[in-house]
């Protein structure tokens, strides 16, 4: 794989697991979440979202919009049950 120095100044590998962010479960199934260098030369770092049979790939940024939306759902979800 390319080496890319990163704006931080370190060295990593295009696609390279930067750090593990967490664990989500769906429906008695585990997830693992991730944060991923980019995949292209000056692109996006990359969220991966899965586990030994599924794997969901998006961008930092549209991650963020998609917890976003699932948070505001959940909150109106519960205004209702009030």
């Amino acid at each position: 794989m390319d080496i890319l120095k990163q704006d931080t100044g370190v060295l990593s590998d295009m696609g390279e697991l930067i750090r593990q962010l967490g664990e989500i479960e769906v429906c008695n199934t585990l997830y693992k979440i991730e944060l991923n260098g980019p995949g292209v030369l000056n692109g996006p770092h990359m969220i991966h979202v899965q586990n030994p049979s599924f794997r969901f790939e998006c961008s930092e940024k549209d991650f963020l919009k998609i917890c976003s939306a699932v948070f505001f759902a959940k909150k109106n979800l519960d205004s209702y049950k009030d």
